[in-house]
């Protein structure tokens, strides 16, 4: 990836940095799920939202949601919720 990469080394190194930060608090800030819609929503306002996205966070709840089966339709919930910011 590096080479591919070539100069853009620090890229790769914030990224993976802010992903190994992310993992660890990935249920932060909370988050709901909607088993039948397959996905995941954050509190916003008076409701819940789900198109709110909180970069790898939001990538790990899905994982760590899809692991628990919580998911009608896990690998539909996994496309869709996998797309980073």
């Amino acid at each position: 990836l590096s080479d591919v990469l070539q100069g853009f080394g620090f890229v790769v190194e914030r990224e993976v940095a802010q992903m190994c930060e992310d993992v660890r608090e990935f249920d932060t800030p909370a988050y709901t799920t909607d088993a039948a819609g397959n996905r995941i929503g954050y509190k916003e306002l008076d409701g819940i939202c789900y198109d709110i996205v909180y970069g790898y966070r939001t990538a790990f709840a899905y994982l760590h949601e899809n692991d628990k089966r919580t998911f009608q339709n896990g690998p539909y919930a996994l496309t869709k919720g996998l797309r980073l910011r």
